[in-house]
This record gives C-alpha cells, sequence and structure tokens, in this order.
C-alpha cells in the first residue's frame, strides 16, 4: 500500500532532491508550499532536477499557518525540512521565528494527526553546525553543552533539537533527526541552489570567463588570477552530495527508530580548506588563490581581494575552524542500509564546476514561468527623485551602466547610469543592453529587503540571493555604494514613515 508523506522545505536544495528520491520509491507527497503559484514553482523544481513524477499534492501553506491545515488525506510520515537559513543578526527574530516556532507549529500538527492513529514516523533536518564553537568532540548524542555560536541560525538548530526531542518522548513517535554539513549538488553536479560555499565557485567562474574572452584567453590554458582569501589551510570542510542526503532519508523512512535518533550526513573522509582550494582551481584550469592565516591580510590587498574579504565577512568563523564531529555510529548505521558513502575529490568539484556553467548559475531560462506583475513601485515613484542628484557624498568618481531585473519581471529590465557619482537616467526596458558594464537579478522579496536597508547587497550576492551578470567585480563596487545608499535613504522609511 503506498504511504502518504507531509513534507515541508520541497523548493529548497535539500528539499527537492529528497521529494524526487521519494517519490522515485513510490511514495505519495504532500507538500508545503508557500507563495505565489506554489504548484508551477514545485513543476519547475522537479523538471530541473530531472523529474516529471506527479505523486505528489502542493498544499498552499506557511510554517505559521500549518498547525490550522486540514490534510486531505491519512498521513504516514512527516518529513519537516524547512528553514531559514540566513546567518545575518539582522535576520535572527525571522531565524528565530521560521526555525522554532514554524518546528513548534509543524510538530503540533503532526500530534493533532497521531490522535487518528496514522503516523508512523517524525523526521527532522537540522545541521551539524549545532556544534557552534564547541571545541571538544562532538558525538551523536551531544546537543546543549552550553557552546557559544556564531550565529543566529546554529542557536535555533539547538533549541529546535530540543523540541524534537521533548515530542519524541511525549508522543512516543518514531523521531529521526538528521545533521548535514555543507551541502551541494548531487554526485553529478546538479544543483538547485548556489548559495553558500558555491559562491566563492560561482564569481571565480564569471571572473574567469570574463578574462578569457576579454583576452582571448584560449579554454585549454591555464589562467592567473592572484586572490589571497583569509582561512586555516588545514581545517576540514564537510562538503557532501545533495543525493547521499536524499538516500539516507529515504532508507531511515523504512527503517523507523525506536523512539529518538540523530544521524550525522557527513563525509567519511573530510578534506581541508587547502584542498577544496586546490580542486577549484583544478577545476577552472587556475592559479593563483591563496589561503593565508587570519589576520594577515594588509593595506596592500587589491581591490578585489577587498571586495572578497568584505562580502564574506559574514562565513569567516567557517573558514577559520571547524568543529570535530565522531560520526562512526551514523556510519555503521548507513552501512547497514547498503548506502554508498560519496567521497568528494577533484573529479566531484569538476562536475560541480561544469554543471554551473551549464546552466548559467541558476540563470538558465526556467521551464515554467510565474506570471508577470506590475512594476516595482521603487522605480516607477521613489528613485526617480533622485535623477540628476549626486546619491552620495563622497562619491564623484563612481562611473557605471548597470540594470536591475526583479525575478518576476523576466520580461523588462530598469537601466541605471551613474556618472562621477550622479544618478543621470533611469529607464525601464524589455531585453537586455550590450553596453552595460554588469546587471543584478534577484527576487522581489531580497530587492525590498535591499531597498530598506535591512540586507547589505553583497551579502545578498555571496549568499546565492542575488546574481551579478557582467562584471562581478564593478558589480561588488556599485554594490557597496548602493549599501551607502538604501541605509541613508531606506525605502520603507522614507515612503511609509
Amino acid at each position: 500500500m503506498q504511504k502518504t508523506i507531509f513534507m515541508t522545505g520541497v523548493t529548497g536544495q535539500v528539499g527537492a532532491f529528497v521529494a524526487k528520491e521519494l517519490m522515485e520509491r513510490d511514495f505519495f507527497l504532500m507538500l508545503l508550499v508557500r507563495g505565489e503559484n506554489p504548484e508551477d514553482r514545485v513543476k519547475s523544481i522537479f523538471q530541473k532536477i530531472g523529474t516529471t513524477l506527479t505523486n505528489y499534492q502542493v498544499i498552499s501553506g506557511d510554517l505559521n499557518s500549518v498547525k490550522e491545515i486540514q490534510l486531505p488525506r491519512k498521513v504516514d510520515h512527516f518529513l519537516h525540512l524547512a528553514a531559514e537559513l540566513s546567518f545575518s543578526e539582522k535576520d535572527k527574530e525571522k531565524v528565530w521565528q521560521a526555525n522554532v516556532e514554524g518546528t513548534k507549529n509543524v510538530l503540533h500538527l503532526v500530534a493533532k494527526e497521531h490522535k487518528k492513529d496514522s503516523v508512523s514516523s517524525f523526521h527532522y533536518m537540522s545541521t551539524a553546525y549545532v556544534a557552534g564553537k564547541y571545541r571538544q568532540i562532538y558525538c551523536e548524542q551531544t546537543l546543549d553543552q552550553g557552546q557559544e555560536f556564531n550565529n543566529a541560525y546554529e542557536a535555533s538548530k539547538v533549541e529546535t533539537e530540543k523540541l524534537c526531542h521533548r515530542f519524541a518522548q511525549e508522543s512516543s513517535i518514531s523521531t529521526t533527526i538528521y545533521r548535514p554539513g555543507i551541502v551541494m549538488g548531487d554526485q553529478n553536479g546538479t544543483s538547485l541552489r548556489y548559495s553558500g560555499y558555491y559562491v566563492f565557485i560561482k564569481m571565480l567562474c564569471k571572473i574567469h570567463e570574463q578574462k578569457r574572452k576579454r583576452k582571448q584567453i584560449p579554454l585549454d590554458s591555464t589562467w592567473q588570477f592572484p586572490l589571497r582569501i583569509e582561512g586555516n589551510k588545514n581545517e576540514k570542510k564537510h562538503l557532501l552530495p545533495v543525493d547521499y542526503i536524499a538516500q539516507t532519508l529515504a532508507e531511515s523512512l523504512v527503517r523507523p527508530a525506536d523512539s529518538i535518533r540523530t544521524i550525522y550526513l557527513l563525509p567519511e573522509r573530510v578534506p581541508t580548506n587547502q584542498e577544496t582550494i586546490e580542486w577549484v582551481m583544478k577545476a577552472l584550469n587556475m592559479e593563483g588563490l591563496e589561503l593565508i592565516p587570519m589576520g594577515e591580510m594588509t593595506s596592500f590587498a587589491h581591490n578585489m581581494e577587498k571586495l572578497f574579504a568584505r562580502s564574506i565577512q559574514i562565513y569567516r568563523p567557517y573558514l577559520e575552524s571547524e568543529p570535530k564531529f565522531e560520526q562512526s555510529a551514523s556510519l555503521r548505521l548507513i552501512r547497514q542500509w547498503g548506502i554508498d558513502i560519496p567521497e568528494v575529490n577533484a573529479e566531484y568539484f569538476l562536475k560541480i564546476v561544469e554543471y554551473g556553467n551549464k546552466d548559467k548559475w541558476g540563470k538558465a531560462p526556467a521551464v515554467v514561468d510565474c506570471a508577470p506583475k506590475k512594476s516595482h513601485p521603487y522605480f516607477e515613484e521613489f528613485l526617480p527623485r533622485f535623477l540628476n542628484q549626486e546619491m552620495l557624498p563622497g562619491i564623484n568618481r563612481v562611473n557605471s551602466f548597470f540594470a536591475i531585473r526583479l525575478q518576476n519581471q523576466k520580461e523588462n529590465s530598469w537601466f541605471l547610469r551613474i556618472e562621477k557619482g550622479v544618478l543621470l537616467s533611469l529607464e525601464k526596458k524589455e531585453g537586455t543592453d550590450t553596453s552595460i558594464d554588469f546587471s543584478y537579478e534577484l527576487p522581489e522579496e531580497t530587492f525590498e529587503s535591499i531597498i530598506s536597508g535591512n540586507l547589505d547587497p553583497r551579502h545578498a550576492f555571496f549568499a546565492g540571493k542575488t546574481e551579478i551578470s557582467g562584471d562581478v567585480e564593478s558589480g561588488l563596487k556599485i554594490a557597496n555604494v548602493l549599501r551607502k545608499f538604501f541605509s541613508r535613504y531606506p525605502y520603507e522609511v522614507a515612503v511609509h514613515g
């Protein structure tokens, strides 16, 4: 008899591949999806990762409303994979609301369905980085040791694991917690998202493409790009393919825990930061990347090094040190299930780069596109007030011609020309303009966070929330100018305050 799974987080990197694996194993999925056009979004995601199976039903809703949902059929298993992944201090409340309060709401729904004697198991996707700054051995049974955290995301995941433990004890529902490391594309390189560690690779690929075209460098020639990055050469980097997570979770579903268990999802042989840097260079046929000790970046750093260092500041702790995980119990269990533990190596990195370039780092045309919306009022009503004015004091050397495109308005772009720090023109056009220096493309939600002064546009790029096409270096420089402009003239305050 076909089993039914209620699942959150299907539009994320992990959720999409988990859903694909489960559908291929003939589970029926009920997928909680927020926002507009949820069915179109899910269909587009599934087609992108290579599945046309239809044994699923989309349920419109979010983590705030989930506990009130009336499910249309009996549920055998619950999978809670949705989370707010931001590391920014500004997003602390949003992270806590989504991860902690959202999990409470999901557990409320599970408990309600369990009263109908239908629920067999509950599964929760946590993170290996609940370890935070804990520097002793952190095993499957370790949780709250009074450790400090690098960000609110890590702290929220400790709290949600506590919720899961209490829930398992009170309900007697088989509960499994998964602690993955840094999630990458599948073993063929296929990826749905390009955030986190991907941003570094994506930026280098774009710089390589620009330099190759500008200097007519042959594809098979080694190219030089001296770039120093502050990081510990000998620290580990717990990267793993997303399909390994999907396979393990699917097996775990049919092999329920007696009460509660925690499973690490980490590579068996963990590469160092230095090894991953060398694999990146090999995949890109480049030389020049160098890891230097923390605090040794001098005033002689070139512009790209300074931009890169500022933009990845939020990820700095993960380049400096890494928790020490003890995962032997998890590895024994996974081997018993007959799952091969993939190796992350130079060959895998080459596949990551090849697929990313083929997919244009998430900008390849979507199979299903949402209906266009009316142009954002920021361009129509607010920004024109600054035409023919100096945008900020002291930026009279800033010159750029660039475009901004919101993902729900793909037929139009807004073109901005800045000369000597003055916003000279602002124009909406269809299509592209080959004379621009670069373009930004981003979701409307991210755009609104940026223009309200709540999100640094550089951080949005390095978090994979914004794409820069064209001259990436210039795009990051202008992003710094725009960051100051949005902080001085936040849209929400100017319009609604």
